[in-house]
């Protein structure tokens, strides 16, 4: 593991083992991984209400993600590492069953290429849009989310049902979930679609979550090489959602 991938993972435990001390304050926060030892991404979102009832709010969201993946350009291959950070603001609401969320903001991101010869660097910046809805039917729920970020020219779009297969609520004030998500992600160079499969427990009594995903990925690294391979993923969540 890079010295950068352990400040990221020590710095969102940090921020976890401390939540409970902001816990009644309406914030959110949210902590994955996906991928593998070589392709992945890593990222902390932190979402407070500013103003607002439950089902109208106003959220302002900070995001630190990192990246890093390989791409193949005329037969060489480079090791990516892209470090970013994002503030944003927008409005959650409800319309009946269905639950949704519309932000836009500003990211700015450290990229660097390094191809065991030459080490390049580059700062990009620019506006970023991220939405998401979710509705449930037939106690199946049903979300869909979708962010693109100028810095990079980064898009993102997940879709996916979840189900609740076991109530333990009497014993332990938990459920466990079983799911399915498909994710299409990447900018120039690298672009990847996963398909998985998620395993959740749910602790309501203490506002938190927990999604373990795993699966098939299929990666086109450039224009000259695509690969499938598997991957693993875990989220951790905090806090409330209205």
């Amino acid at each position: 593991m890079s010295t950068q991938k352990a400040y990221f993972l020590s710095s969102a435990l940090l921020l976890h083992l401390t939540y409970p001390t902001t816990a009644q304050a309406d914030v959110t926060c949210d902590t994955e991984w996906e991928g593998d030892a070589r392709d992945g991404s890593l990222s902390t979102a932190v979402a407070k209400t500013v103003a607002g009832d439950p089902g109208r709010e106003v959220v302002v969201r900070a995001v630190a993600s990192y990246f890093y993946y390989r791409t193949f350009e005329q037969g060489f291959e480079s090791a990516v590492t892209s470090p970013g950070g994002s503030l944003e603001i927008g409005y959650r609401g409800r319309m009946g069953a269905v639950s949704f969320m519309a932000s836009t903001g500003f990211e700015v991101r450290r990229d660097r290429w390094d191809d065991d010869e030459f080490v390049t660097t580059d700062w990009t910046s620019g506006p970023l849009f991220a939405a998401e809805v979710s509705t449930a039917y037939d106690e199946t729920d049903f979300n869909l989310a979708a962010s693109y970020t100028f810095a990079g020219a980064y898009s993102w779009v997940r879709g996916g049902l979840e189900r609740p297969v076991l109530d333990l609520n009497e014993m332990t004030e938990a459920g466990l979930v079983l799911g399915w998500d498909v994710t299409a992600q990447g900018s120039e160079g690298h672009r990847s679609v996963d398909l998985g499969w998620i395993l959740g427990l749910d602790l309501p009594a203490r506002e938190a979550s927990l999604r373990l995903r795993g699966g098939a990925s299929h990666q086109s690294l450039g224009a000259e090489h695509a690969k499938w391979s598997g991957f693993l993923g875990a989220q951790l969540s905090l806090g409330a959602r209205h």
